[in-house]
């Protein structure tokens, strides 16, 4: 009896664990750049993998190795049951979002895999939103955050203050054009890719670190100009994601009661009068 009643707590705290996902994943849906999270669940061993250990045996049998006769035994009843389920990490989907013509010169997104590189207070960070702007000082940044963009060498990008066109090519280089007709390249945009997409760690505010990065392979990822990048949420998708949660947690939590209620009339017949 104890064993479906910690399975379903276990079914419960996996459901809510996706609602919350969930919830956060809805709450981004008009961020910029945004990627989601994913729920992942995983399957507990069953009890016929797990091993007993017992005094003076040879090697731990397995449940199903228990004494017993017939094929309602406690060995062979347990090796029948499976380990349940529960939440077993959480990971970021990387799908490509909408892009959103802006006309911005300052606006640009991926097109394919990738990052820019921008810098924060404890160094370079990563980011899918590319709605930049020119502070005072000339230093290209981050609409939100103010954060200076860098370039592939690692520093910040700056724009003269007498331009009047930035143009942005596909694979990331920044030119400035004057009113006298000159145009000259003042750098070009840190784009990088994780070496392990799983080590992404977001830091709120649409910003990512990573273990490692390496240059984004230019055959599969281009630069647009006047575009942003939409946020990776589908509502419609993650309402129904939250709908199934819900379902799900109610229905645990319906059983953890009913378990309960019939493990303590069990105990309430047992005990003698």
């Amino acid at each position: 009896m104890l064993y479906g009643l910690y399975q379903s707590a276990q079914g419960a705290a996996a459901n809510q664990r996706q609602l919350e996902v969930t919830a956060n994943n809805m709450a981004n849906a008009g961020t910029a750049g945004f990627k989601r999270d994913l729920a992942l669940a995983g399957h507990y061993r069953p009890h016929a993998d797990n091993r007993l250990s017992f005094g003076g045996s040879s090697g731990p049998p397995s449940l199903a190795d228990l004494p017993g006769a017939g094929p309602f035994d406690l060995g062979s009843a347990l090796a029948r049951m499976t380990g349940g389920n529960g939440l077993a990490a959480t990971a970021i989907d990387l799908a490509q979002g909408p892009l959103n013509e802006t006309g911005g010169d300052l606006d640009v997104a991926l097109a394919g895999p990738g990052f820019f590189q921008v810098q924060s207070e404890d160094g370079p960070v990563l980011t899918r939103d590319g709605r930049f702007t020119r502070a005072a000082d000339g230093t290209l940044v981050t609409a939100d955050g103010g954060r200076p963009v860098l370039d592939e060498g690692g520093d910040p990008l700056t724009i003269p203050p007498d331009a009047a066109r930035i143009g942005v090519t596909p694979d990331g280089t920044v030119s400035a054009a004057f009113a006298d007709g000159t145009n000259y390249p003042l750098g070009k945009l840190g784009l990088v890719s994780p070496t392990d997409p799983t080590s992404l760690v977001k830091r709120g505010d649409g910003l990512l670190t990573a273990a490692a990065t390496r240059p984004i392979d230019p055959r599969r990822t281009a630069v647009r100009q006047g575009f942003v990048e939409g946020s990776g949420v589908d509502s419609v998708k993650e309402t129904m994601s939250m709908i199934a949660a819900s379902r799900g947690f109610e229905t645990n939590v319906n059983l953890v009661k009913l378990q309960d209620d019939t493990l303590g009339r069990l105990l309430a017949a047992a005990r003698p009068s």
